[in-house]
Formats: structure tokens, sequence, C-alpha cells
């Protein structure tokens, strides 16, 4: 029985095509013709930039913003033309080739369902189903249905419609409009006066917390429900349509929303109206709230009114915050005419003023005055906006902790005190919400700013050295313990201590999960168990005070979580103790063990001597005892890791137990102990993640013989093995695991020992490379059982990683012919090796860059490559900054964005896997012309200048052939005919062209004749003329970087000039075929192939289904 695709394969071989031909001819998205949806509106509209198009399909609901140049292609699509004969049109109109405009505007357009084809986005739809499985993703769904999840309602269009036209048009009237300026002017007022004197209670309406509640979010969807209906109402006003609206869940709360897209066909004017018609509708209800109150103060439903005004005001409060994307942002965008307002004027603020700052105007500091005048109309608004809206940020977190502390936070404590029953519990979990709600509002900007700071701190190097985070970490937690000082908050206290706690747990768990089994994988166990445990003992201590009747319960539950804890950190430290040759101890380490030991006696008997009851007493005791004895039992430990990396971590810990002794001796909170211990067990964190080998190997230079390159390979893995496992278990140990190996080296006549970090002894000279292979693979074997007997096999197979890694080429190749594969774990990495450097080769060879190298000097090159892994959102490299490296994206997604003069970002190309970018950097000292972020999870491979001088040292033709790529690609990029490609396809382009010389009076191309080169003038002077020999007349002469032939390109048309040289001349050519093939294959092919291939699996299915009939 024939199936519809064998029926399908079958009607293509009648056709005398073959199948991967019709396949191809299918995907060949040059040939395919666009065609625009039928019924799409189109509306013509300007702004100061001038004028743009806004195009909508009723049907599917979908909007595209167009340029005049944008416009001009859409005109065009009607379903006769092909993508080629719109960029052949583009080019004719306006002189240069739009292959990734073009491209880009029928991917938009079509992603949109602005097209006739619509999309199958098939590989998404894959990955959707994917994600779906994955518990992260249920996880971050019923998060994001908390923060924003929509239910829309149908007919709301119409529903709309009806109330407009039955009486709604009235409000848009000037007398209404008159009445709404005086009430909510006068209203407001008035209202606020009665809010000042604290006649009302936000919360206790008829003296009930409880019926307060419940009506406080009755009134607050009545409140959010006229404001959307204003938005709707004044859509309608200007004839537009409701594409949407309905019900909805907003930081967990319920709202409603109303969709006003619609409304972006209009200008300017109604815009504004709209967007403003919703925080206007609430002061306008606030003002009727508050004439009320005061004209008739003894009305039954005044503190309902109250309450209702209340909601008004903080909804338009909150909506005219203009960091915020809600009405006030969108009205000063819309007023201004700056797409993206807040975006530009936080980067403007960050980068541009602060170098206007420090340069000036024309190299010179300026004063405040001089810098003002210098700047223009778009960067003083930047200026202003960006400062107005630091200062409202600052402004409404302090006006919400205000509100908490002094309404809120006292009324929701009541409520879950007296909450009794189903209904109480009810209440009660309301109230939880709504304070979630408000501070996840309130704390998102704090929050946000915190981490930019992060960030930007982070980019300056700033935390590149971990005492310096230390010291930073040290001065946040004093600052943090300080914080309920200054405030007065009975929550803060706690609320700071099971953070703390909860941190230093997490991370101290992670932290002992890369030690393993080892002494110091245990010792942190048990620490991560103290933190836990102290934390369930504060959070049982929380519930005594709220519930009188589970006092009792949460208090002895408490009191035996901590005794608990105590145990678990003196656990800690004799863990590390125990494992120290205490004869092996220095004068100085033997006076502190002895010291703290001679202490803890007589304080235990001081606190003993405490008046108190039998419990209190030993628990007094052991608060203090027993972080003196841990602390002196990790002296050892803290001396030892001092001059490491994990020395900084040791040290905040040492603090973290000092002041639980102070705070216990002086019966203080803990709160300061707790964020210590958190930024100790951070400390540790960040030492391991940074756990790096001693560098980048030297160069072999001159060696070539495989026996010297085989020691260099086990020198350097072992020294870097031991100098991470120092950095990981401290200098005593190191010490101790060096003795340890040049003992059972010399028991097994091994002609290398290890000594101050370094490795001494030579192999012999008569000793077969196999045999010598073997041996150091044992030697190397040994080494790393030492280590993971102390640090664990996890990390010590790590060390070996990144020792591996930090090789030069040819000592891995070598090292892994003969020696690695003799090591349990590196013997895949040797594999891995090979196969990375067949991938990284063939990335190199599918670059235009390198199209002119051999196959040799591509595998010399994919040698120097080094791997980088980047989380999604960081920066790679940053505009201005010094360029070092030559970047290739292995992996994932990366932005190009550039900054203009304002400060203002802009994302100009995104990068996939096989592009590449700072090729500069290889030729000489530059400076980055744009900022590469990752947009997703990436790996980037990295070539230093300094890798790559040394491997041309040996091999000159490289950068002859690198230089000659990079100057014709500057040659072609300053071209407007190549204005609209990127840097990559410009390189394409270059990459196609070949080198023609042309003698004193030679022709170049002849008038009339069809040619197909496309010429660009490399050195040398050429002369345009028309006509014959004697009757000729001179157009012009070009020189270099001057082109003639472009219509070659794209057309087999007669040429209409001759062309000759006035002198030696090199001309670079481009065939048409060839250029034809770059823009099917590299220029714009990529960008749409998933819609494309969609389009056309849809088109067969039709076709298969037709042929099966």
């Amino acid at each position: 029985m024939t199936t519809e695709s064998d029926a399908q394969a079958a009607e293509i071989e009648i056709r005398g095509v073959g199948l991967w031909q019709w396949v191809q001819a299918q995907l060949d998205i040059a040939h395919y013709r666009p065609q625009a949806a039928p019924g799409v509106v189109v509306s013509r509209l300007s702004d100061r930039n001038g004028i743009y198009f806004v195009i909508k399909n009723p049907a599917a609901s979908t909007y595209y913003r167009l340029s005049q140049r944008d416009h001009f292609l859409w005109e065009r699509m009607d379903g006769t033309q092909t993508v080629k004969d719109l960029v052949v049109a583009f080019f004719m109109a306006y002189g240069s080739f739009a292959f990734a405009r073009v491209a880009g505007l029928v991917a938009g357009l079509k992603a949109n369902r602005l097209l006739v084809d619509q999309p199958v986005l098939v590989y998404q739809q894959a990955s959707r189903q994917l994600q779906r499985r994955s518990v992260s993703f249920r996880v971050a769904n019923l998060w994001q249905a908390f923060l924003q999840k929509q239910f829309a309602i149908s007919g709301m269009d119409r529903f709309l419609a009806g109330v407009y036209n039955h009486g709604g048009r009235l409000l848009f009237t000037w007398p209404a409009q008159l009445v709404f300026v005086l009430v909510s002017l006068i209203g407001v007022a008035l209202y606020m006066r009665l809010f000042t004197s604290g006649a009302f209670n936000v919360l206790g309406a008829q003296g009930s917390v409880a019926s307060g509640l419940l009506s406080l979010l009755l009134l607050n969807l009545i409140s959010i429900l006229l404001h959307e209906m204003s938005h709707g109402l004044t859509v309608k006003h200007y004839g537009r349509e409701v594409r949407r609206a309905g019900f909805m869940i907003y930081f967990g709360l319920p709202a409603f929303f109303v969709d006003t897209t619609d409304i972006w066909l209009e200008g300017k004017r109604p815009r504004l109206a709209v967007t403003w018609a919703g925080p206007y509708s609430g002061l306008i209800l606030a003002g009727i709230c508050g004439i009320v109150l005061t004209l008739w103060p003894g009305l039954t439903v005044n503190a309902l009114l109250f309450q209702f005004a209340f909601l008004a005001l903080l909804t338009v409060f909150v909506n005219l915050n203009p960091l915020l994307e809600l009405d006030g942002y969108y009205l000063l965008m819309d007023w201004l005419e700056i797409p993206m307002l807040r975006r530009k004027s936080l980067e403007f603020l960050r980068s541009g003023l602060w170098a206007r700052l420090q340069t000036g105007i024309g190299g010179q500091r300026p004063s405040p005055a001089t810098l003002l005048r210098g700047l223009s109309r778009d960067e003083r608004i930047f200026t202003v906006f960006g400062f107005l809206s630091a200062l409202w940020t600052a402004y409404a977190v302090l006006i919400g902790i205000s509100f908490w502390q002094a309404r809120l936070a006292g009324s929701l404590s009541s409520l879950f005190r007296n909450s009794r029953g189903l209904s109480g519990l009810l209440l009660a979990l309301v109230g939880v919400l709504i304070s979630l709600a408000f501070v996840v509002a309130v704390g998102t900007y704090p929050l946000l700013l915190a981490r930019r700071s992060v960030r930007w701190t982070a980019g300056r190097g700033l935390f590149s050295n971990l005492w310096r985070v230390a010291a930073m970490l040290v001065a946040l937690a004093v600052a943090l313990a300080l914080l309920p000082r200054w405030f007065k908050a009975a929550w803060l206290e706690p609320a700071l201590a099971i953070a703390a706690l909860a941190t230093a747990g997490w991370l101290a768990w992670r932290n002992s999960a890369q030690f393993a089994s080892s002494r110091l994988g245990w010792s942190l166990r048990c620490l991560a168990a103290f933190a836990g445990l102290m934390l369930l003992a504060t959070m049982a201590g929380l519930v005594a005070p709220s519930r009188p009747d589970l006092t009792q319960a949460a208090n002895a539950a408490a009191g035996w979580l901590r005794a608990a804890a105590w145990v678990a950190l003196l656990q800690s430290g004799l863990i590390l103790l125990a494992s120290i040759d205490l004869r092996q101890l220095s004068r100085g380490e033997k006076l502190a063990l002895l010291a703290g030991w001679l202490i803890s006696y007589p304080l235990a008997v001081m606190m003993a001597s405490q008046p108190g009851n039998g419990v209190a007493t030993i628990a007094a005791v052991a608060a203090a005892l027993v972080p003196l004895l841990t602390l002196t039992c990790l002296t050892p430990t803290f001396t030892s890791f001092w001059r490491t990396g994990m020395g900084p971590g040791w040290a905040v810990l040492a603090l973290a137990l000092a002041s639980m002794v102070v705070a216990a001796l002086a019966g203080a909170p803990a709160t300061l102990s707790w964020l210590l211990l958190a930024a100790a067990a951070t400390l540790h964190w960040l030492a391991l993640r940074r756990l790096g080998s001693r560098g980048k190997q030297p160069e072999a230079g001159a060696l070539v013989d495989d026996r010297l390159l085989l020691q260099r390979a086990f020198d350097w893995t072992a020294a870097s093995v031991l100098a991470q496992f120092s950095e990981m278990a401290g200098r005593r140990a190191a010490l101790a695991l060096a003795s340890s190996f040049n003992n059972l080296a010399l028991a097994a006549g091994w002609p290398v020992k290890l000594r101050n970090g370094q490795v001494v002894g030579q192999l012999p000279t008569d000793e077969p490379l196999a045999a010598a292979g073997q041996t150091l693979g044992a030697a190397l074997t040994v080494l790393l059982d030492l280590a993971g007997d102390e640090i664990g096999q996890t990390l010590a197979l790590r060390t070996l990683q990144r020792a591996y890694d930090s090789l030069a080429w040819e000592d891995r190749e070598v090292g892994g012919q003969y020696m690695f594969r003799h090591v349990a774990g590196a013997d895949a990495l040797s594999a891995a090796f090979e196969s990375t450097q067949r991938d990284y080769a063939r990335l190199l060879r599918q670059m235009p860059l390198f199209s002119a190298m051999s196959r040799d000097e591509i595998e010399l090159l994919a040698g120097r490559l080094q791997p980088r892994q980047i989380k999604a959102g960081r920066d790679i490299v940053r505009q201005g900054d010094p360029a070092d490296d030559f970047f290739v994206v292995a992996s994932g997604q990366v932005e190009v964005i550039v900054q203009d003069e304002q400060g203002a970002n802009e994302t100009v190309n995104r990068l996939a896997r096989g592009d590449y970018f700072g090729e500069l950097a290889l030729l000489r000292a530059a400076v980055r012309s744009a900022t590469c972020r990752a947009v997703t999870p990436s790996q980037v491979l990295a070539l230093s200048r300094t890798d790559f001088d040394q491997l041309v040292r040996g091999h000159f033709s490289l950068r002859s052939k690198l230089d000659e790529s990079v100057q014709r690609w500057e040659l072609l990029r300053k071209l407007p005919l190549f204005a609209e490609l990127d840097g990559v396809q410009v390189q394409a382009v270059a990459a196609g062209m070949h080198s023609q010389r042309f003698g004193p009076g030679q022709e170049i191309v002849r008038e009339g004749e069809v040619g197909d080169l496309f010429y660009v003038v490399e050195t040398g002077r050429v002369q345009v003329f028309l006509g014959a020999r004697g009757t000729e007349r001179v157009l012009r002469q070009s020189g270099p970087g001057e082109y003639f032939g472009e219509i070659a390109l794209l057309a087999a048309a007669p040429r209409t000039a001759s062309v000759r040289a006035l002198e030696e001349t090199t001309l670079l050519a481009l065939r048409k075929d060839n250029f034809e093939r770059l823009v099917a294959e590299n220029l714009y092919a990529s960008r749409a192939l998933e819609l494309e291939s969609s389009r056309r699996m849809l088109q067969s299915r039709r076709s298969a289904a037709h042929a099966g009939t």
C-alpha cells in the first residue's frame, strides 16, 4: 500500500527532479515570494524622527511597525516578486544591498502573521513540550502565574462599545471634563487632609480588621475594574478595537486588564489620552470620595469610601511610577517621543554622563553649567529623568516601609494572633498574600538596584580579589546587623537571622558536596547542620510569642534544636583538629590552642554562676563556650589556609565564631554572627568556583623532541595539581601530600619528586617513550589518589581537568599519546581533546576570515583556542575596553550592542555558533567597538594576541593571510553598497573575492558586453568612459575603495560604460554566481530557516494529501 509520503516522492520523481533537489528548492528563501495577508490595515504616522507606518492584521490581531524603507518593501510583497527581486528593487531605489533588512523584515512579518504563509514554529513547539516535562519549568510557571496570569473574556469589545454608545460618550464632552478637573483637584486635597488626621484606619473598617481586610479586597477590585474600563472606553472613543480584556492574577492578587494595543494605529494625542485615562479615573473617584467624606461626615459608608479613595490613589501612585512600565512611564515616553526612555536614561547616567564628567566637552573637565549647555535635548531629558527615577525609587521604598510599620504590619499581626477556626485561617492566608505582594512590589527596586550594582562592580574587577570581597561582605554584614537599631522594626531582626542562616546552611552543604567524604567535607556538613538546626530553632522561637497555646512546646523544641546545633558546631572543629599532627604545629599555633582551652574553663564557670534556672544556665554556657572551643580547634586550619584561595572564607568564619562568643557574653542577638557565617560560606563557595591552575603553560619554544614535551607535560600537570590542592586543603596538607608522594616515588624508583611546589628530576634518555609515559602516568595516578584522600575524588579530578586544560597544545598532544592514557580519568580527557580539536578546526574552516589558510594552519590556530563558559546576561567584551582576544561562538547566542554618544545602547546583531568577533585584536592594539553579551548560556573560544604572536613566529604566512583578509574587509565595509550588511556578512563577501591585476591602459570591461563580475579598486586608478576610441567621453576616475560593475551581481544586463586602468592597478573581483551562493548560504538564509522550513513542510503536507486522494 502506498503512503502519502510515497505518493509525494513518486510525484517528484515523475517531474524528473530528485527528492533532495526538490527539498533544497523548497527551502531556498531567495526564491520565496512573500505576499501580504488579506485585510491588513496600514496606518501612516509621524513623530519627531519622521514618517513611519504601523500595520495590523485584524484576523490575527498582530501589529508591526515599519520605517519608510521597510514600507517600500512591504508595498512590493504582492506574491509576484521573490526575496531576491526585493533586494534588487531596494538596491535600485537606495543604492545598497539590503539582504539582512529584507530577510529580517520577511521573517518578522511572517512571525507576526502578516503574510499569507503562516509560521509553523516546529522547533519552538518541540522545545516547549520538552521543557514542560521538567520540574523547574513547572515551578517557574507557578511563580509566573503568581506574578501575572491573564484570563480573557470574549465579547468585551462589543460590551465596551455598547457602554460607550449608550451614555459613555458623554464622559468625553467638554463640560464633563471641566467637572472632572475640579473634582480631582478639590476632592483629593480634602481627602489628604482626612488621611493625615488619622480619623480613619485603612484596615480597621467598622472596628474589625477581618471585615476591613475583606472590604479592602473587594474595593480594590472595583477600583482596578474602573481604572481598566477607563482605558477601554477611551479606546472606543477614538474608534479603535479592544483586542482582549478580562480577569488576571497580579502579584498573587485578583485584578483586571484591558489590551489597548490597537491605539498604536492612531497618533500621539489619542495614545496619550488612552494612557492618561486610567490614572485620571483614580483621581476623579478619590476626589468624589473626599468631597462626600467632608460634606457628610456621618454616613455609615464613610469607612468604605475612605478605603476606596485610598485604593484609587494608591493605584494612581503605582501607575505613575516612571520605573514601572505602566501608565506614567508610557505617558512620558509618548509625550517626549523617545522609545525605551527608562533604559536609555539609566544607560546614559551609567556611562554617557559619566564619560562627559570625566572628559568633558572637547577633552577638558567642565563645570556643571558648561556640561549642561553641552548636552543635547535628549541627553538633558535622560539626565533629569534618570535622577528623578532614582529619587522616586528611594521615596517609594521609604514610603512603603513606613506604611508597613505604621499601618499594615500591626494590623496583619493582630489578625494572625486572633485567627480562630477555618474562616480565621483563610483571612490570615489572605493577609499573607497581601503582605507577600506588598513585599515583592516594594522590594523589587532595591533588589534590582543591588543586582545591577553587583554586576557593575564585578565587571570592573573589584571582586577579583577574595580578600577584598571578604572585606565588602563583612562591612555589609555589619550594616545589615545595625538595620534593626535604625528602623526600630521588631520583625527585621528575625528576618535577617532566618535569611542568613538559610543562606549559610545551603551554601555550606553545597560546598561540602565538592569535598565528598573527605575530612573537609564532613566538617562543612557539620557546619551546614549547625546552620540548619539553628534556623529551625529561630523559627520555633518566633511561634511561641504569637501563639500562647503553643508557647511551651515551641520553647522546648527551640531548646533541643539549639543543643543539637551546638553539638554539630563543636563536631565541625574537632573533625579538622583530629587530622592534624600537633607536633608539627608552630609555637604560635600551640600557644593559641593552649590559650583557647585555658580561657574556656573560667568562661564556663563565670557563665554558670549567673542567676537563672538550670536549663537557661546550660543554654547560656553553651552559647559562649562552644563557639570558643570550635574557634580554638580551628586555629591550625586558619593558619594553614591563610595564604590560599580559601583563606578569606576561613578568616570570616573565625570572625563569626568570635562574634558568637561576644554576643553570648553581652546577651545581645546573634544576628551579626549569622550574617558573618553566611559571608564565610559565600566566600568558600566563590573560592571553589574560582579554583584554577597556575595559568596558561608557556609555549614550548624551540622544543621539538617528544621526550622533552612529555617531561614538560608531567611537570606542569603535577605542579598545577599540587598548587590547586594547596588552595583547597591548605599549606600544611600540601606539604604532607608532597612528602607522602616523595616517599612512594622513592620506593617505586620513579625519577621524579616534589620540592617547593615544583617537580624535580628528569626522565632517563635511554628509556623508551612508551615506558616513560607509563611511569609518569603511574606517578600522576598516585598523586591524584593522595589528593583524593584529602579533598575527595571529585575535586581531585577537577584539579587534573584544569591542569590539563592549561597545557600548551603540543604538550597535550604528546601527553595524551604517552602519559594520560595510563591515568584513570585522564584517558577520557585525551579522547575529548582530540574530538574537541576536530570540532574547533571545523569551525575555523567555515569562517570567511580564515578562508585563505591551509589545513595545517587551521589546526595550529585551533590548538590555541581556549574555551570559556559565559552565563546568560554576562558581557564577554565591553565597548571601549582594550581588545586583546579574538572570540568564536561555539554554542549559545551572543548579541552585539553598540552604545552611541548619548549612552543609549542598540542591539545591532545577534551571533550564533560559527560567528566570531574581535578579529582586529590579533593584529594590532585596538579598543572594542561594541559590547558582546551572552543572550543564552554560551561557550566562546578565545585566542589571545599573545598566543597568536607566539604562533606566527614560526609561521609567518599566518599573519600575512589574516592581515590581507582584514584589509579587504575594512575596505568593503566602508562602501555604501554594503552599508546594510553586518561585519560577518561583509567578511563573507570579501572571502569570495579574488585579485586581478591590470597594467596601464589595459581594458577591464567594455561597454555593451554582458558581464558577471563586480569590481572594487584595491590599489591604483581606473578611468570610466563612454564611446569608442577617438570619440571617448570620460565620465570619472576611480581610486582605492571605489567600485564599479555592481549591476552585474543582480542581473544579466549589458555594461553601461567601459573601464580601463590608468596605472598598475589591483582589483578585487566578485563573480555573480559566487555572490548568489554567499547570499543563499551565509547572508540571510539561516535567519529564516525555521520559518521557511515550517511553511514548506505545511505545503508538502497539502501536496501529499492531494496526491493521496
